[in-house]
């Protein structure tokens, strides 16, 4: 059943630890690591949450690999091609997936691909949203001859690339709902993939709580910057807005507009469509209005004309959209320079590594302090490019000193943006 509740928005709080003496008895000898153990989950420094940052190479990346099949005309071996290259994509993320054989009826018996990747969410009782992109293209000579170049460059590899960086920034994310990537099969010819992905839902009864499907999201020849979200009712039509909202949250130069047809339902046709047949909540993200690419579905749409910084931005509020506003993550501070991933191992007894993404060429500066403010050590300043970046710290002061154990906060900075990873050490 279509599901309309829009509080979805959880909020953290945090709390420090009064500091006391101990008497070092023998049963409590081990309340020191009991402590710093507790504190890696309970202390929280005053300063930004990480940020989210989609990757523009990453984009451009999928797009052009998908583009360089020539065609993904639903009955070539170029798209079984694009569906197993999607299903080796996502699984070199971490996530499971599964290619399901579709069977439709096209002048003949004929078979497709979806494929199907999964994050599992926390609470399975919560139910899922399910993400989705179809990955077939066509020219308007396939049916004649179906090895016809159809690159489809933005429609539809610009919702493929996004589905698989929406993956890859929220994955590791504390999520409450399972999140469902799906990549759909024939929809250029009927929306087989989503149809039988959307039939199989109901008659097992999935709790969808909603559906998006992400269908060419990267042509602006007007630089206008505006995408649309279009909804068919009213019960869809709360998605909609909180995926305007989404747009805002992340402080994006690009707008959004939710737009409802003025007539048909079929009027905007998409694999959403699949889903509000089944009753429940979708939308399309779409192209601004009246600046919809005019070479889709044609030999045309090349990767020239996609605006990859536009697409980053719908990536990111889609990413936001779906891990916060319905996922359940407590956070997920919008864009920035860098993003900080995990460090590792944590606590550590001699080097603790930290990871993060630098989105794009920035003066960077990292330092450790301890947990009253006081700066330990720098561990690196300087200009670091557009890529993943580790820096090491072994536990030692600005005086080449051995520092003790304890909670400490290694802050990163570049650009204006702060952010910190926490670091326990055990000596």
């Amino acid at each position: 059943m279509p599901y309309k509740s829009q509080g979805l928005l959880n909020y953290g709080g945090s709390s420090k630890p009064h500091t006391t003496g101990f008497t070092r008895s023998p049963v409590e000898a081990a309340f020191p690591l009991i402590l710093l153990l507790w504190a890696l989950v309970t202390i929280k420094p005053s300063f930004a949450e990480p940020r989210l940052g989609a990757s523009p190479d990453s984009l451009k990346k999928t797009v052009s690999k998908l583009s360089s099949f020539g065609t993904r005309f639903t009955w070539t071996p170029q798209a079984d091609s694009a569906a197993f290259y999607l299903k080796n994509r996502c699984e070199a993320l971490g996530l499971p997936a599964r290619l399901d054989t579709v069977s439709y009826r096209s002048g003949m018996w004929r078979r497709t691909f979806n494929v199907v990747a999964e994050i599992t969410g926390s609470d399975p009782g919560q139910g899922k949203v399910i993400l989705g992109a179809h990955y077939d293209s066509i020219d308007n000579s396939s049916y004649s001859d179906s090895l016809a170049p159809a690159p489809g460059a933005d429609d539809n590899g610009t919702g493929c690339a996004a589905l698989l960086e929406i993956a890859r920034v929220i994955k590791d994310l504390p999520l409450e709902r399972t999140i469902e990537i799906v990549f759909f099969g024939a929809e250029e010819i009927g929306r087989w993939g989503s149809i039988f992905h959307a039939e199989q839902a109901s008659a097992k009864g999935d709790s969808i709580v909603a559906m998006l499907s992400l269908d060419a999201i990267g042509y602006d020849a007007d630089a206008r910057k505006d995408v649309q979200i279009r909804y068919i009712d009213e019960d869809s039509g709360w998605l909609a807005e909180a995926g305007v909202v989404a747009f805002d949250a992340i402080r994006s130069s690009t707008f959004a507009e939710a737009v409802k047809p003025s007539s048909s339902p079929y009027e905007s046709v998409s694999d959403h469509v699949s889903f509000w047949e089944q009753g429940f909540v979708a939308v399309h993200v779409f192209e601004g209005t009246n600046d919809s690419n005019p070479y889709i579905n044609s030999e045309g749409d090349s990767i020239s004309l996609v605006d990859f910084d536009y697409v980053v931005e719908t990536t990111e509020a889609v990413a936001y959209l779906v891990a916060v506003t319905l996922g359940g993550a407590s956070t997920m501070t919008p864009k920035g320079v860098f993003t900080v991933l995990p460090a590792y191992p944590n606590p550590f007894k001699d080097v603790i590594t930290i990871r993060f993404d630098i989105h794009r060429e920035s003066v960077v500066t990292v330092d450790v302090y301890g947990p009253q403010g006081e700066i330990v050590e720098r561990i690196f300043h300087g200009v670091l490019a557009q890529d993943s970046h580790a820096k090491t710290w072994d536990g030692s002061g600005l005086g080449r000193e051995r520092v003790a154990s304890g909670v400490y906060f290694i802050r990163i900075s570049a650009q204006g943006q702060t952010e910190t990873a926490k670091a326990v050490l055990i000596r």
